[in-house]
């Protein structure tokens, strides 16, 4: 786990990281992302962490989420939506099967949220010397304004490494890298000033949060934004099948919490 001071930061995007996606994104997408994607993003504003609180300096590897199963012989849920241009639930897919070939240090993927709280409640079972069904702990999801200031630490471009995408700084779809049809090894780029791998890129990550189309009404404490639809939760980060201009610290996305994705996974929060 990596330490992440308390502090605040400005969430969301900017018009200059707007008119930066729309300018990257392929000439026959950008009215897609000019009209669909980029408003939830905004309104940026200040959002004020006052505690200190731990991210895994990692997404949750195969190998990590397999010792999870090994113990507790959990059921992971079935099928899995694979990617690319099949996004119809494949039933034979999974965690170990999501299409494409992955090494033990690559992120767990076609993992929906409730294995995600799953895991973690495994976790806190194991610090609390309970049953691993107790989901009571220091560990949790991260809430998507806690998400936002480890991506961002500290930086106020586009990227924690700078506005452009540049090369070798993220798996994504055209970054010119040989992952990018499928997940890469959590530890293949470069870690933030934080000191988190693969924060931006690789997979879209889970959060708490429940899905709201814009920013309008957001907590600005950092907290998890509970209300609404809840069996629709954030997503953020982007992934190997994601277009380069989607690759930015404000980026979000939803999916059902019942729905395993081979371009999702999930980075584990520690309250301190």
């Amino acid at each position: 786990m990596v330490v992440l001071p308390a502090g605040s930061f400005a969430m969301g995007a900017s018009d200059a990281d707007i008119s930066q996606e729309i300018n990257e994104a392929p000439w026959y997408g950008r009215w897609i992302v000019r009209f669909l994607f980029v408003a939830r993003q905004q309104p940026q504003h200040q959002v004020t962490i006052s505690r200190s609180f731990a991210l895994g300096k990692y997404p949750v590897t195969r190998t990590e989420f397999e010792a999870f199963l090994r113990e507790t012989s959990y059921s992971p849920i079935t099928g899995c939506i694979t990617g690319g241009d099949k996004k119809a639930m494949e039933p034979s897919a999974g965690w170990n099967n999501p299409g494409f070939p992955q090494t033990p240090s690559d992120p767990a993927v076609c993992v929906s949220w409730q294995d995600a709280q799953a895991y973690i409640a495994w976790l806190n079972g194991k610090v609390n010397a309970a049953p691993p069904q107790h989901a009571n702990g220091p560990y949790r999801l991260p809430t998507e304004g806690e998400w936002e200031c480890g991506a961002r630490a500290g930086t106020h471009t586009a990227r924690w490494w700078g506005d452009h995408i540049g090369v070798n700084n993220a798996n994504c779809r055209g970054c010119s890298n040989p992952w990018n049809r499928g997940t890469a090894p959590v530890d293949v780029f470069l870690p933030n000033p934080f000191g988190l791998y693969d924060i931006l890129g690789n997979i879209f990550e889970l959060t708490e949060d429940c899905w709201h189309k814009n920013f309008m009404g957001v907590p600005t404490d950092g907290s998890a934004w509970l209300t609404g639809d809840c069996q629709i939760r954030v997503a953020k980060g982007a992934a190997w099948e994601t277009d380069p201009g989607a690759h930015t610290s404000s980026e979000r996305t939803q999916f059902k919490v019942d729905e395993p994705i081979a371009a999702f996974g999930f980075r584990v929060e520690e309250d301190i």
